[in-house]
């Protein structure tokens, strides 16, 4: 499976720990955002892995080179120096990076004697936010996708918060909700509705790319939501540990929280 950490952003409810090194380069426990997460990854076995950047570019692009040989571990950079483009556009921007032409042929999706989609890992993209800290289990989350065959399959828990995802009674997002505000965006009906907290990890088919018909800086939940008016996106519900370290008070949680790679290394 591929994977790719979104860690472009400006880190704003980090500062001042932001006001001279990118969000991806906080440190917990003496390990950065960025290596916490590259090393859950290469303990799972996802490679290649690309990573967005903007704030501090230079200083990411350097750091990432000392990861690339620490990890070995193919990482690719997909350079927003110029338009900070949100997660949905900066997916999109960084199709290039997973869409080799030397390779369609052999990743692409084939079909069985039933005619079923067999969906092959390579054409799988673990999507994670850098500021997101948990101890879900890649390798269940990816079986999970090859029972259920979605177009993307999105971490989510039962968590207080203000925005929610709604999903229907056959488990396929539905739409969305503010709590607060009462906003509320439908995108298919639904007979019963559940709501879920978006966990900021997600794997995706490849052929997402082909359905994507925005451009510029978008959200990957908006992106979703148009989305979900014609394709299939389902929930992984998890109970675990899980942290958003993007703001500073979860940071010193952190500190006291240990969350397991698959293999430590």
């Amino acid at each position: 499976m591929n994977g790719m950490i979104f860690a472009a952003g400006l880190g704003t409810r980090l500062r001042p720990l932001t006001d001279d090194k990118p969000k991806a380069m906080v440190s917990v426990n003496h390990k950065t955002l960025l290596e916490i997460n590259i090393e859950k990854f290469v303990s799972y076995g996802i490679d290649p892995i690309v990573v967005n950047v903007h704030h501090f570019a230079d200083m990411m692009v350097e750091y990432i080179e000392q990861l690339k040989v620490k990890y070995n571990v193919n990482i690719s950079i997909s350079d927003e120096r110029n338009l900070l483009l949100d997660t949905g556009g900066g997916l999109l921007k960084a199709k290039k990076n997973f869409i080799d032409k030397k390779k369609i042929i052999s990743e692409k999706n084939f079909f069985n004697s039933e005619k079923k989609k067999i969906i092959s890992v390579k054409n799988l993209i673990l999507l994670h936010n850098v500021d997101i800290i948990s101890d879900i289990d890649f390798d269940d989350m990816q079986q999970v996708f090859l029972t259920t065959s979605p177009l993307a399959l999105l971490a989510v828990q039962k968590r207080k918060t203000q925005r929610y995802l709604i999903f229907n009674e056959n488990n396929e997002l539905c739409g969305w909700t503010n709590t607060a505000t009462n906003e509320k965006i439908i995108t298919r009906k639904y007979k019963q509705e559940k709501l879920y907290a978006f966990s900021g990890i997600h794997i995706v088919n490849k052929d997402i790319f082909e359905k994507i018909n925005k451009n510029g800086a978008f959200s990957i939940i908006e992106m979703y939501l148009e989305l979900s008016k014609d394709y299939i996106i389902k929930p992984y519900i998890h109970c675990g540990k899980w942290l958003d370290v993007g703001k500073l008070e979860n940071l010193e949680k952190a500190k006291h929280n240990v969350f397991l790679v698959k293999n430590s290394i």
